[in-house]
């Protein structure tokens, strides 16, 4: 026997329904543990308490009107609308609600995963300042020394090259050799 049935048939041996056998077994159980001794004798104590406690008065009605209620609670068909207005298990509230979150979940996750088609992310972190600078095919680029400024001459026939300033940079100064002419103005 093990504790939950020997737990089971604490109050079937207090009131003598245990059959010879299963007294028996009981009994050799009570024997090997102290501690289920102690057990049995609690329960005994608690059930001569309730015996000695005073009946409780009722009104004469009392245990009809208990079982009116009982009965008219059991009939009562079960509320099911409540079930029905749900969706995936969301009240319509937490449905829109969770449904907007996804929504602005999946939009944030393509904004933030890169686009890498053909080695160029779609969403670059950081872009240079692109300037379009007139670039002379024939003509060298005048620089003062004084300023920072590039002038660059030109003619009518040259294209336009766009290109960043830190390319710019990069390109050694032409050298301007007697190649433009400067006129003062008075």
């Amino acid at each position: 026997m093990n504790r939950y049935q020997f737990e089971d048939l604490i109050s079937d041996y207090l009131e003598n329904k245990l059959s010879i056998p299963k007294r028996k077994e009981f009994e050799d159980y009570l024997d090997s543990n102290s501690q289920s001794r102690e057990i049995v004798e609690s329960v005994k104590n608690t059930m001569n308490s309730i015996k000695s406690m005073n009946p409780v008065l009722v009104p004469d009605g009392f245990m009809d009107g208990l079982n009116r209620k009982i009965e008219i609670e059991k009939n009562k068909p079960v509320n099911s609308s409540h079930q029905s207005k749900t969706y995936f298990g969301f009240t319509p509230v937490y449905a829109g609600i969770f449904s907007v979150a996804l929504v602005c979940f999946i939009w944030l996750g393509i904004l933030l995963i890169p686009n890498t088609q053909m080695g160029k992310s779609s969403y670059p972190l950081k872009q240079e300042p692109q300037i379009v600078i007139q670039k002379p095919k024939r003509s060298p680029l005048l620089t003062n020394p004084n300023t920072i400024n590039t002038l660059a001459a030109t003619k009518d026939e040259d294209e336009s090259d766009s290109t960043s300033v830190t390319e710019k940079h990069r390109k050694p100064p032409y050298s301007i050799d007697n190649k433009a002419i400067f006129v003062k103005d008075n």
